[in-house]
């Protein structure tokens, strides 16, 4: 038996674990008979603009007038006769403007008194869906005027669609547990049964969290090295079960796609869902502090940088150095990796004495230096970072290394007051004495105590970006203190 299933809706090629990782499911696997079902869903294309409007009309005789009819018109502000509703100035997302929509909409006393009103998920977009609350073969209701910012996604009317008996959904989750090994195993099974709209909705990214782990990078080297825990790639085998008996089935799998630890925290990411297409227009590297940064010449620095071109097979790490005598030497070539392939993470160090100093005029003081990463054919494929070098010497001076909200790894200097101190914690057991005691008989006595180092830092002077940008360390769940071995 071959069974018919759609996926409507999957993740990009390369997801964010603490974002939603949805797949879709749709199934046209029913028995259509004489039936009570009536439902109208209106799908939202695009936003409507002021006085655009649309009509609603049912009744009993499916082929004449019908009973009830309303018209609705948008309006800057709506009043509260139910007739209106408001436009999409705001410029919210279609799924957040659909809600309000259908909000308004539900005002309407005629429709609601006939009608249950909900904002629904429809195609690619989403609507508002209306289910008949008197149930009955001769019910109808119609979109009569079809607009260019809606149109109607499904009029079901006088059928009711069965689906088979015990019918769910389900989804395998296969996950390669060494990153490019090709082999994959099944962590998850998952089965759901389909909605009205007979569909099913499977959130999988807190099965893939699991997965993919901390990728801290190694010290006290310089090459250019492909990260293997902190992504995952999986793909999804889906199906349908159902009868009393599970019948033979035909297994759908998914293309391959990458599965990357972290979250998307600030406004500045949060219009583009699409990381990786996000990096691909940016060029931007994951570890994404200010591109300005004061470090010291022994300071270990590393760069995440995703591969999201589809064409590069080969890195390069190249460098501009500028000396404090004016002179500088331009398109330095630090380091190169080769054999690379999409959807990657590499890990790059970019300290001076990691990689730039050996790369530096002898007898020449650097004052800073320009990182970039270009391909194969020596086209540069990233943004520019410049690293200032500052030999002044602090009274105190300690470094961390902490993850950022895209699982990318960063260092943060301290050359502000360090204040260390120890807390102290005791248990005390009092004795009663006897008339006659002695010198050596206490009448307190200490156990359990236990001392807990704590320290207080000061950052020291930072920019208004480095400042803004500290509240990733803030959030960050992963920090290290970085001591002189590493």
């Amino acid at each position: 038996m071959i069974m018919a299933i759609t996926i409507i809706t999957q993740p990009k090629n390369v997801s964010l674990t603490r974002h939603q990782i949805e797949y879709e499911l749709e199934t046209d696997n029913f028995i259509i008979i004489p039936g009570t079902l009536t439902l109208l869903v209106i799908q939202i294309t695009t936003d409507p603009s002021i006085d655009d409007v649309f009509t609603i009309a049912w009744g009993s005789d499916p082929g004449g007038d019908p009973d009830e009819s309303v018209e609705f018109i948008c309006k800057a502000v709506p009043d509260d006769t139910g007739t209106q509703f408001i436009d999409n100035n705001g410029g919210l997302p279609l799924v957040d403007y659909a809600e309000i929509f259908a909000n308004e909409i539900q005002k309407n006393f005629l429709l609601n008194r006939d009608f249950i009103v909900r904002k629904v998920s429809a195609g690619p977009n989403p609507g508002l869906q209306c289910q008949a609350r008197k149930k009955g073969v001769e019910f109808k209701i119609a979109l009569t005027e079809s607009l260019g910012w809606m149109n109607e996604f499904l009029n079901q009317d006088g059928i009711n669609q069965v689906l088979q008996i015990n019918m769910k959904q389900v989804v395998e989750v296969h996950v390669e547990d060494v990153f490019l090994s090709d082999v994959f195993e099944l962590k998850h099974e998952e089965q759901r049964v389909p909605d009205l709209l007979k569909r099913s909705l499977f959130d999988i990214h807190s099965i893939l969290d699991q997965f993919v782990e901390n990728e801290i990078p190694v010290f006290n080297q310089s090459n250019i090295t492909r990260t293997s825990r902190v992504q995952k790639r999986f793909f999804i085998k889906y199906y349908e079960r159902f009868g009393t008996e599970v019948a033979e089935q035909e297994i759908i799998t998914s293309s391959t796609k990458v599965a990357m630890m972290g979250k998307t925290s600030f406004e500045f990411f949060k219009a583009n869902k699409d990381i990786y297409f996000f990096f691909k227009v940016t060029k931007r590297f994951a570890t994404w502090q200010p591109n300005d940064k004061d470090i010291t010449p022994a300071q270990h620095e590393f760069l995440f940088f995703p591969i999201v071109t589809g064409l590069t097979t080969e890195i390069k790490l190249k460098a501009d150095i500028f000396y404090t005598d004016g002179s500088f030497d331009t398109d330095t070539e630090i380091n190169t990796k080769s054999g690379i392939s999409n959807n990657e993470m590499y890990v790059v160090p970019v300290g001076f004495d990691q990689v730039v100093k050996g790369k530096s005029s002898a007898g020449k003081i650097v004052e800073r230096y320009i990182i970039k990463m270009t391909n194969q054919a020596d086209v540069l494929i990233s943004e520019l970072r410049t690293y200032y070098l500052d030999r002044k010497v602090y009274l105190e001076t300690e470094y961390i290394l902490y993850r950022n909200s895209l699982g990318a790894y960063q260092t943060l200097r301290i050359t502000g007051n360090i204040v260390k101190g120890l807390d102290i914690t005791r248990s005390v057991f009092q004795t009663i004495l006897p008339s006659d005691y002695g010198i050596n008989d206490p009448e307190f006595t200490e156990f359990n105590v236990v001392g807990r180092e704590n320290q207080t830092w000061s950052t020291g002077h930072l920019t208004k970006a480095e400042l803004q940008h500290l509240q990733e360390f803030l959030l960050s769940e992963s920090r290290f203190q970085i001591s002189d071995d590493a």
